[in-house]
């Protein structure tokens, strides 16, 4: 029985977080953005409520739900530092992403590639 209370409060949460995050993607492409940083979205959800959220969950939200598609990942050279890009879906044409200053792209490894 507690387990099932503790699912449906946690998938309430998520839906509402969810929800905002999918706003965020909503707004940005209503501007012809179809692909949105981490940043962005995160910068976005601070901005806009007064419960922000980390950028840690964030990715873990990201990566974790269907609807949002990962694009491509960049490193900031000399660091850890990383910044990954999202669209809402499945794109027909993907834009192509410009690399900022001191910024590498990071090539994911296929399974085919071993």
């Amino acid at each position: 029985m507690t387990s099932t209370r503790a699912l449906s409060k946690s998938t309430k949460r998520h839906k509402k977080i969810l929800g905002r995050i999918e706003k965020c993607f909503h707004l940005y492409r209503e501007n012809n953005i179809d692909v949105v940083s981490i940043e962005q979205i995160k910068d976005w959800i601070v901005d806009n409520y007064t419960d922000g959220i980390s950028k840690r969950r964030l990715s873990v939200l990201l990566y974790r739900k269907p609807q949002f598609i990962f694009q491509k990942k960049f490193r900031m050279r000399n660091s850890n530092t990383f910044d990954t890009y999202w669209s809402l879906g499945e794109l027909e044409d993907v834009p192509e992403i410009s690399l900022p200053a001191n910024w590498v792209e990071v090539v994911e490894k296929s399974e085919e590639d071993e």
